[in-house]
Formats: C-alpha cells, structure tokens, sequence
C-alpha cells in the first residue's frame, strides 16, 4: 500500500518535520496528502518513506516506554521497525502490543510521533492508504502487448541500477520481481 498515512481525529497528514531524509528525523503530522514527505508505503509490517524506502518509521533506540519517540531511520530489519496494523484503526509495535503510535508527548513537544500505551482512544487512530495496483508492479500487472512488458521490464532494470544502490531491501524486491519479469516477457514473445 503506497499513500498517506492519515490521523484519525485531527485529518492530518504523517509528514517529515523538517522534510530531510536522515536517521532521526522528526515525523509529525502537517495539512495535505499529496507531498512526496507524506507518502509512505506499508510493506511487510514495515512504513517505508516512499520517497527512499531505504528509510522507515523506527522506535527511538528500540526503547518501549510512553512517550518515547519514533522517527525516520534506515531500515535493518529490528523489532523496532515492524508494526501491526487493527481492524480499530490502531498501529502497534509488532512485538511490544501495549504500545501503539500517537503524535503529541509531553508539553515540549506536541507535533511528535511517538509511542504510548494503548488505550484505544481516537487520538490513537490512524486511516491507512487504500491498496492499488501500481502499473509497474509485476505481480499485479495486467499484459496487454510485448511493448508494454518490455516498457516495463527495462523500467525495472533501470530502477534496480539507479535508485538505492546500497539499499538490500530494494535489492531483495528487485530479485524477487526478475524472475517473473523474465518470465513474463517470454509468455508474451512466444504469443506473438
């Protein structure tokens, strides 16, 4: 699921705060939907910065206690970057359960996403991005004609050689997806 994550009770936008993708940068919630800050993506339990999934939304030091912070970090793999979506609207730690995200804190810092126990009030509520079929995403890639899987055959060859080079999360999805993208390109030779 690729979009904005939206705040239940106030209509807001998760955002960068100070829109530079770093380890420990600030999420918090600002107005709109559409800024590359504000899209995410929901993959596998993890909430990638869709604008580098290299990054996601990480626990502060991987410490479980109210208030603690969570913010941009570069994506390992731990505990503190996997997340648990509730039919409630809800997002909570995947292995810490009593925690679930929120913005505010204590009074020094009110636009600030962190953790708190959960209590299921609607200030702990989220609306997450409806799923979508993406056009260049080969598992759910309609053909229509061999140009068109060759468009998108060479779309991902490039994306693999440009975008995050050092990323292995965005080198495990691009091994994953060319096998199929092979195979879908053979499919459709062979039928013309």
């Amino acid at each position: 699921m690729r979009g904005s994550i939206t705040h239940l009770k106030s209509r807001l936008s998760l955002n960068l705060t100070d829109f530079n993708i770093k380890c420990g940068t600030s999420i918090g919630l600002s107005a709109g939907s559409s800024l590359e800050s504000q899209q995410w993506v929901v993959e596998n339990g993890a909430i990638l910065l869709a604008a580098n999934p290299c990054f996601c939304l990480d626990v502060a030091g991987g410490s479980y206690s109210d208030w603690n912070a969570v913010h941009l970090w570069e994506r390992h793999g731990g505990d503190n970057q996997f997340w648990t979506f509730e039919a409630d609207g809800t997002i909570k730690c995947k292995n810490h359960p009593e925690f679930c995200l929120v913005v505010g804190g204590p009074d020094f810092e009110k636009n600030k996403l962190c953790i708190v126990t959960h209590t299921g009030s609607d200030e702990q509520k989220w609306i997450l991005p409806e799923p979508k079929s993406v056009g260049n995403d080969l598992l759910n890639y309609t053909v229509i004609s061999s140009a068109e899987v060759s468009v998108s055959y060479r779309r991902i060859i490039f994306r693999s050689r440009t975008c995050f080079p050092k990323c292995r999360a965005r080198r495990r999805s691009f091994n994953r997806a060319m096998p199929q993208a092979r195979e879908l390109k053979r499919y459709v030779s062979q039928l013309n």
